[in-house]
């Protein structure tokens, strides 16, 4: 039994010894005590205890993260999207695969970007080493500009889908790039060497007391300033000094040029006006010789008048003598400066050409840039220093410095056109095109606009021309207006409303344009372009309007131009016999006027120029009248008379009802007459020559018929409109001043074929220009020129008064 119980007790003691050890930290020392008098594992208030503090100090850790876990948590709450952590992170996982290979489809794009821009610096690299003759330099430069321009954008696509993969912000060959490279720039549209330096030139060295008489009567303005370019050349190449014309008797040039300045760039007096030249001579000047350049269709092209209004200047000549038989202004023969002195160089002291508008005289000489006379300035010809300065402050206000010039004529310009081969007036919509391919092509924000289209043309025109969804914007010079000051040089001067001055302030400021767009045919043009050239401001891009390119669509002509179309025509419509019959007298009459242009060709001295010369002095005798009426067709609707503003708005409707009723007896009585002569004069078919009475006594029908019916018309236009004045005075609406009540026919009133227009620009034209009870030559000519009349027929009718 004591064995058994001593047994137990060393087991236990064994045990929990073992216990002890194997589940007490080793780190804690054990006591003295306890290794002499060892603990018993059933000592159970100490093992209480010992429990009790080890809860405690285990329930105070638990407590304090109990509290401060929450506080730790709430702000990261607070501050973090839970969700979108979330939901990214899902995303991410979801498009992993998608997004490897957006990744890898990117990389291949820009590999095969690369390989295409590697491929284009080899083709541009090409283009300066092998460029082909054939090809025009403003259409290298075209192609190279194109070239370079994919080029960039291959860069800017690289540079797009590497940003997301790239630390730098380069590409590896973007060096090539730069717009230095290989010689080239961005600038299409850069100024042209025309190399200055190397032009041919001769001195003008003037003898004294040697003169040359300028005479310069074809066209208006600019045709004059050629003409007179011309001259100077002459002048230089005989050692004589050129007199400008009177004002009385040719335009007002000392509005426009600047005759100093010519002088200041030759070093010498070169050019002398017709005042000075007057006072020299004691207002009594003799024209020594008057050597005609051209002979046909008149000796020195001056008329009879304009040699008696030379002579009511105080100059007096010889007789005319020609230098040439056969030199016709129509068909003008080159000439060298060899041919010149050979047949004007004389003694004389004053000597006179005639207009030598028309000369080919040493052509690439005398339109090389600067002129073919040796000066120290750019131009010798060029606007007078008002205008200048007008044109710089304009541009200043409105355009800035990168603009485009156009010069858009349409007036008048549509049967001019279409009578050239291939015709230059084109639609509207197709010069728009036009228009913005050459505002892309040169990068410029605005245009300067200058024309003389209708409003209608010139808004369409304006509606037309846009990039990239952008209008770009047309600016004309606007009217007079105090509160602007670009023009109040040309207003404290008093030439702000002369047509001359206007116009080479036009010219001026297209000049100036970083690029210009001419219309064909036009010495408006020509004139600019020769400033451009002169001043530097050509560019590679200066051209005609749709240059290269034909119109999308062309008027047929009016008539048939074969017997065999009119006889289709005639047997296709259904058209009542009078109207078939109206078909037939215009085609004989587009014959009879092609017959005309044959006989005007004609060789000097030839029959068929006297037969020329017998008929253009019979038609001088037709009356402005009939010319009037005549231009009055059936289909016309409306009738627009402009009148000078101190004339009576009643007075004027007047006299053209007493037109129209004259002319209803009188072309009625003449038609019958002539339509009597016609079996008469086939007699002469007989002879062996042309049957000129029977061609003149059909083509005298043909205009009687034509006033006559244009009389009857009139008369149903001043009828109509004589019944609305008298409705809207039984209305009570009559009360009105007379030049309201001229203005009665207006597009915006009931009655849309009438309209009197007085005109403040007409009268200060007259007022300008009236001289000793008639009107001045240069009156006549501004006016013709503002309003687009016959200069002729408005010098016939001055005769006639």
């Amino acid at each position: 039994m004591d064995r058994h119980s001593s047994d137990e007790d060393d087991d236990c003691q064994t045990l929990i010894h073992q216990n002890d050890t194997k589940h007490l930290p080793r780190q804690i020392p054990t006591s003295p005590r306890a290794s002499t008098a060892p603990r018993s594992g059933f000592h159970i208030e100490e093992l209480e205890s010992q429990i009790r503090r080890r809860f405690k100090l285990t329930f105070n850790k638990r407590y304090l993260f109990a509290i401060f876990l929450p506080l730790l948590l709430i702000p990261i709450f607070l501050s973090t999207d839970i969700r979108s952590l979330f939901s990214s992170n899902i995303s991410s996982l979801k498009f992993n695969k998608v997004s490897d290979q957006l990744k890898e489809s990117q990389l291949q794009a820009l590999y095969l970007l690369n390989q295409q821009l590697t491929s284009l610096l080899s083709l541009w690299n090409h283009t300066f080493v092998n460029s082909n003759d054939n090809v025009s330099a403003v259409q290298f430069d075209d192609i190279k500009a194109s070239l370079l321009n994919q080029i960039t954008l291959n860069k800017h696509i690289q540079q797009t889908l590497l940003s997301p993969h790239k630390t730098g912000n380069t590409l590896q060959n973007a060096t090539v790039l730069d717009p230095a490279y290989a010689g080239y720039s961005f600038d299409r549209c850069r100024k042209v060497d025309l190399k200055f330096s190397e032009r041919r030139t001769i001195e003008w060295k003037p003898k004294p007391n040697k003169f040359l008489f300028a005479i310069c009567l074809s066209g208006q303005m600019s045709n004059h300033l050629i003409c007179l370019e011309k001259h100077m050349f002459f002048a230089a190449a005989l050692n004589r000094a050129l007199v400008i014309p009177s004002s009385k008797f040719d335009y007002q040039y000392n509005r426009v040029l600047d005759t100093e300045h010519i002088n200041d760039c030759v070093g010498k007096k070169a050019v002398i006006p017709f005042e000075d030249f007057m006072e020299m001579k004691k207002n009594h000047a003799h024209i020594d010789r008057f050597i005609c350049y051209f002979s046909s269709p008149q000796p020195c092209y001056v008329d009879e008048e304009h040699l008696k209004k030379l002579r009511s200047l105080g100059i007096s000549m010889g007789k005319l003598e020609s230098a040439w038989k056969n030199e016709d202004i129509k068909k003008p023969s080159q000439k060298t400066i060899k041919d010149l002195e050979e047949k004007f160089a004389s003694d004389d002291d004053v000597i006179a050409i005639g207009d030598v508008f028309f000369a080919e005289m040493e052509r690439d000489w005398v339109t090389q840039p600067g002129g073919p006379i040796a000066h120290k300035c750019k131009t010798l010809i060029e606007p007078s220093k008002l205008i200048l300065l007008t044109a710089q402050r304009f541009i200043q206000t409105f355009l800035g410095s990168n603009f485009i010039a156009l010069h858009f004529r349409r007036h008048g310009f549509l049967k001019f056109c279409n009578a050239k081969k291939p015709s230059c007036f084109y639609p509207i919509p197709q010069a728009a095109d036009c228009i913005t391919r050459m505002v892309e092509r040169a990068n410029t924000p605005i245009i300067y606009l200058s024309t003389d289209a209708a409003e209608s043309e010139t808004s369409l025109l304006q509606s037309m021309v846009v990039l990239n969804g952008k209008t770009i914007p047309m600016v004309k010079r606007p009217p007079r207006n105090s509160a602007e000051k670009w023009d109040a040089l040309l207003y404290r001067h008093g030439i702000e409303d002369d047509p001359q001055v206007e116009a080479m302030l036009d010219k001026t400021i297209c000049a100036m344009a970083s690029v210009f767009i001419g219309a064909p045919g036009s010495t408006f043009t020509e004139d600019i372009l020769r400033l451009r050239k002169d001043w530097g401001t050509a560019s590679l891009c200066d051209e005609y309007l749709c240059q290269g390119e034909g119109p999308n669509f062309i008027a047929g002509e009016d008539t048939p131009s074969t017997v065999k179309e009119l006889c289709k025509k005639i047997s296709s419509n259904s058209k009542p016999l009078s109207a078939n019959a109206e078909l037939l007298v215009d085609f004989i009459s587009n014959k009879m006027n092609k017959a005309w242009m044959g006989l005007e060709k004609a060789p000097e001295g030839s029959f068929k120029n006297k037969l020329h010369g017998l008929g253009s002095r019979l038609l001088a005798r037709v009356k402005p009248s009939e010319i009037l009426l005549k231009s009055i067709t059936k289909d016309v609707t409306t009738v627009q008379i402009t009148y000078p503003t101190s004339l009576n708005a009643r007075l004027v409707r007047r006299r053209l009802r007493q037109i129209a009723l004259r002319g209803t007896v009188l072309h009625r009585k003449y038609f019958y007459g002539s339509v009597s002569l016609l079996p008469l004069t086939t007699a002469f078919t007989v002879l062996p020559l042309p049957n000129v009475p029977f061609f003149w006594v059909l083509f005298r029908t043909y205009s009687h018929w034509r006033a006559f019916q244009g009389s009857e018309k009139l008369l149903q236009l001043v009828s109509d409109y004589s019944l609305v004045q008298n409705s809207i005075s039984l209305s009570g609406k009559g009360n009105e001043s007379e030049h309201n009540d001229s203005k009665c026919g207006t597009k915006d009133s009931p009655s849309s074929q009438w309209v009197l227009e007085p005109s403040k620009e007409l009268e200060d034209l007259i007022n300008r220009g009236h001289e000793e009870n008639y009107l001045s030559e240069q009156a006549i000519s501004d006016i013709c020129n503002s309003f687009s009349l016959n200069k002729n027929d408005v010098l016939k009718c001055r005769d006639l008064v």
